[in-house]
């Protein structure tokens, strides 16, 4: 389960810091929003976006979207299809979607073989899971660190996870989760990042 601390630093974040403006305007936010968005634009069937904050992909798939987020604050502005979840117990059914986007969370997260073995669950046979994730295979996999950016935003200083996730890494999450890399892609943005696409086995 998140932690206490976790879940209040991030409604903390979304209620302070203006995510989709800083993030998605910058280059490298708009890279990574053109390359999921072409990836999304060509899929069908159902999707489950983890961590969707705002809905940020939301615009790009055209079949059956939920999204998920601990973060309440933005999650149920508007006529949207959220769901206030945890990533380790989702609210759903087995075998239900065909894809799980996870866009820059698995790194965020302390127990990544678990929440896969949950996502592997509600995903049905077959069904796949499209990860961007930064991959600096000189970085610590469970690094700690605070973004000094969000001082000026008034967000209490909280040190929370986000570590790397590099290939050989991913091959043991995938593994030991039911998974198999059918698909991987280096790509830049503001770090070296990676694209996974892992099939559930």
């Amino acid at each position: 389960m998140t932690s206490k601390e976790d879940f209040e630093f991030y409604n903390e974040v979304a209620e302070k810091y203006p995510e989709s403006k800083i993030v998605y305007e910058s280059p490298s936010g708009y890279a990574r929003l053109k390359f999921l968005g072409e990836l999304l634009s060509s899929l069908h069937g159902s999707l489950l976006d983890v961590g969707c904050n705002n809905y940020i992909y939301e615009r790009f798939w055209s079949g059956d979207y939920v999204g998920i987020d601990i973060a309440h604050i933005l999650l149920f502005e508007g006529n949207r299809n959220g769901v206030w979840a945890d990533i380790y117990s989702l609210p759903f059914r087995n075998n239900c979607f065909n894809y799980v986007l996870f866009s820059e969370t698995l790194e965020h997260l302390w127990h990544r073989v678990e929440a896969l073995c949950e996502v592997r669950r509600v995903l049905k046979n077959n069904g796949d899971v499209l990860c961007t994730v930064p991959t600096n295979p000189n970085g610590e996999i469970f690094a700690v660190t605070w973004m000094p950016e969000l001082d000026k935003y008034g967000v209490k200083h909280y040190d929370y996870l986000h570590g790397f996730i590099p290939l050989e890494y991913m091959k043991q999450l995938a593994h030991e989760s039911g998974f198999e890399i059918v698909e991987t892609k280096d790509i830049y943005f503001d770090e070296p990042t990676s694209f996974f696409r892992l099939r559930k086995v």
